[in-house]
């Protein structure tokens, strides 16, 4: 390759170094891009000499650090944890047991979502996941998580609405499924999922009738969870202005609040 730094260049694959460094006659350096492919060749251009290898690079597999099984109903969400599943929607599948999952989809680079009808009790412990042409395998008990919610804060909404309530719990899910929550009998006018163990409600304005504690609904896909006794609202009457009145008379009182 020379005794001095000739300009070198290296490819892997279709796609060139990143960097290439001249090291010695025996050596040349490179950096290789990120990829999905199993096996690379590799060319390296001195001057205007060339030579390639075949099967010179290979990519690790997607690593998978763990399996969530949500939904208990007829179909189970399965949420692969791990890193290396791309940084994009590339062909992706996921298998267990010999069967493959009904649909698989890349939410990012960490979590891969499948769906699958088997129930929970018969769920196995062995998964196959497909990236590209790399290949992650993982063994291990799945972790089943459970939807619930633990507290609300404030606990305490006027009657006029408009109030951002933090709903905390767990089993929202490790991406936005699109979760409902309700407050007594009306919906949130917005609900936001900020984590897996957080969401985010704004109440509208109303108020929990002749209950004084309100209850606090939340639904992930399919699952729903209730927290009774969780939140109060304001009283209408914030003060009340009598004029002095003769104990024979009538008398005439202003109340003041707001949602008469």
């Amino acid at each position: 390759m020379g005794v001095s730094s000739y300009t070198a260049s290296a490819r892997f694959g279709t796609s060139s170094a990143q960097w290439t460094v001249w090291t010695s006659d025996s050596a040349v350096s490179g950096q290789v891009s990120r990829g999905i492919e199993s096996t690379l060749p590799a060319a390296v251009t001195v001057g205007l000499s060339i030579d390639s290898v075949s099967s010179a690079v290979s990519y690790d597999g997607p690593l998978i650090r763990a399996v969530l099984s949500g939904s208990p109903h007829s179909r189970t969400y399965l949420s692969f944890s791990g890193m290396g599943y791309g940084d994009s929607d590339h062909t992706i599948s996921a298998r267990f047991s010999g069967s493959a999952c009904e649909t698989t989809s890349w939410m990012a680079d960490t979590v891969v979502r499948c769906t699958t009808r088997i129930e929970r009790a018969k769920l196995p412990t062995s998964f196959v996941l497909t990236v590209g042409q790399v290949v992650g395998t993982w063994s291990g008990a799945t972790s089943f998580s459970v939807l619930e919610i633990s507290s609300v804060s404030p606990t305490n909404i006027p009657t006029t609405g408009h109030k951002i309530v933090l709903i905390a719990g767990s089993a929202y899910g490790a991406f936005d499924a699109s979760p409902r929550t309700r407050v007594h009998a009306s919906g949130c006018e917005n609900t936001l999922w900020s984590s897996d163990t957080l969401i985010l409600c704004k109440v509208g304005a109303g108020s929990s009738g002749f209950d004084p504690l309100a209850t606090v609904r939340a639904t992930v896909s399919r699952d729903m969870q209730t927290l009774s006794n969780a939140v109060s609202f304001d009283g209408p009457v914030s003060s009340l202005q009598m004029a002095n009145t003769a104990t024979t008379g009538t008398g005439s009182a202003m109340v003041y609040g707001a949602d008469f």
